[in-house]
């Protein structure tokens, strides 16, 4: 009997350790999970107040890109941005007087972003 306690007792410390070695391999992975989340939100941008229907059946990426050009003007984009995709936020379309839905707008290169975002804050 005392050796199957012994046995036993061995399995369970060998189990403690395989349980903290997956907990801080678990600890390490969520943290890097929500470094690579954060990152890919890095080239994200929200544009609001653009008229419901002004897209008229175009291209949201176009749309989006050709309007942040001319809206930053040759000062920003020479030519309009590189878009990886561009949506309205989801949801029902907003009844008269309400606001327009936001645009989500993700960057192919994230110093396109930062470029629109420093010539706002200039403004």
């Amino acid at each position: 009997m005392e050796s199957r306690v012994r046995e036993i007792f061995e399995k369970l410390i060998a189990a403690e350790k395989v349980i903290k070695t997956s907990q801080t391999q678990n600890s390490s992975l969520l943290d890097r999970i929500e470094d690579l989340e954060n990152r890919s939100h890095r080239s994200n941008l929200r544009i609001v107040n653009i008229p419901e229907g002004s897209k008229n059946n175009q291209d949201p990426v176009k749309l989006i890109s050709d309007m942040l050009k001319e809206v930053t003007g040759a000062e920003v984009f020479d030519e309009p941005p590189i878009l990886k995709r561009a949506h309205q936020s989801p949801g029902q379309k907003p009844t008269d007087g309400r606001k327009p839905r936001p645009f989500v707008v993700c960057f192919h290169q994230f110093q396109d972003k930062r470029a629109t975002t420093s010539m706002d804050k200039e403004s």
